[in-house]
């Protein structure tokens, strides 16, 4: 994903480290809420929960236009 960032998309190195920073923010606050979603919902639904919030923005992806 870095290299697809930095060539072809031509973001900078410092817009790469607050996206990785982002998205490991993301993974811990993840990892903070799956105990309760999981008591709450079941496990898989919280999967299903979770993958349907996710997927959107991997969809995104081929949007992306250099520059």
């Amino acid at each position: 994903m870095r290299v697809f960032l930095v060539r072809t998309v031509g973001v900078g190195a410092g817009a790469v480290g607050l996206l990785v920073m982002c998205s490991s923010l993301g993974g811990v606050l993840g990892a903070l809420l799956a105990t309760r979603l999981c008591r709450r919902r079941g496990s898989a639904r919280a999967m299903v929960l979770s993958q349907a919030v996710a997927c959107p923005f991997a969809l995104l992806l081929p949007l992306t236009t250099s520059g």
